[in-house]
C-alpha cells in the first residue's frame, strides 16, 4: 500500500481548533517509499483557487471514493487534527459519515506520539518545529492567510513538508540501530 505524507492547513475563526467553525485552506500530500524518500512531488490543493468545498471533493475523489476509508497509509504529525476535519467537511460536503474508528481503523503513522516520548513524555513542547528544522509552528498561517500572502503560505507549506519526511527519514535510518539493540539475536 502506498504512503503519503499528508497534513491540511486551516484558518481558525475561534481560539481553539473547530472543524465545525474552521475552513481548511489546504489540504497537501505526497507519495514517498518505505524509506521516507519522495515519489514525486509535493500536491497543494488550495482553497483561494476555488474553495474549501471543492478541495476537500478533489481530495475525497482521487483518495477515498468507492474506499473504506482509503487505500494508501497516511503519514503525518498529529493525524488526529487532520482526521477530525475530514470527518466533518466529508459528512458537511460529501454527505459521507465516518466514525473516529473509519479513520482509526487503517493504518496510519502519526509522528507525534514518538515526538512525546523524544520530549520526555511531556505533550507540552513536542512539536515538529522542536525535532526538525522546521523554523516555526503554524500559528503564522493564519496571518498570511487573512493577508491574502499565498505565495508565503506555500512556501511555509514546502518547508514543513521537507522537515516532517527529513525527520521520518531520520527515524526510519536509526530504527535500524534500535531494532539491533531491542531484539534478540
Amino acid at each position: 500500500m502506498a504512503r503519503y505524507y499528508l497534513d491540511i492547513e486551516t484558518h481558525s475563526r475561534s481560539s481553539r481548533p473547530n472543524p465545525v467553525l474552521d475552513e481548511i485552506i489546504t489540504i497537501q500530500f505526497q507519495q514517498i517509499d518505505a524509506y521516507g524518500e519522495p515519489v514525486g512531488g509535493l500536491q497543494i490543493l488550495k482553497s483561494w483557487e476555488s474553495s474549501e468545498e471543492q478541495i476537500v471533493k478533489q481530495f475525497y475523489a482521487r483518495f477515498m471514493q468507492n474506499r473504506k476509508p482509503w487505500d494508501f497509509i497516511p503519514v503525518g504529525f498529529n493525524l488526529n487534527f487532520e482526521f477530525d476535519f475530514f470527518r466533518f467537511k466529508f459528512a458537511k460536503y460529501l454527505g459521507t459519515r465516518m466514525s473516529e474508528s473509519d479513520f482509526h481503523g487503517m493504518p496510519y503513522i502519526d509522528l507525534k506520539h514518538l515526538a512525546v516520548l523524544l520530549n520526555n513524555g511531556e505533550f507540552k513542547g513536542s512539536s515538529l518545529d522542536k525535532f526538525s528544522s522546521k523554523p516555526c509552528n503554524g500559528s503564522v498561517i493564519k496571518e498570511y492567510y487573512e493577508n491574502r500572502n499565498y505565495a508565503a503560505i506555500e512556501d511555509y507549506i514546502a518547508v514543513e513538508a521537507k522537515s516532517f519526511i527529513d525527520f521520518y527519514r531520520r527515524i526510519i535510518k536509526n530504527s535500524e540501530k534500535w531494532k539491533k539493540d531491542v531484539m534478540p539475536p
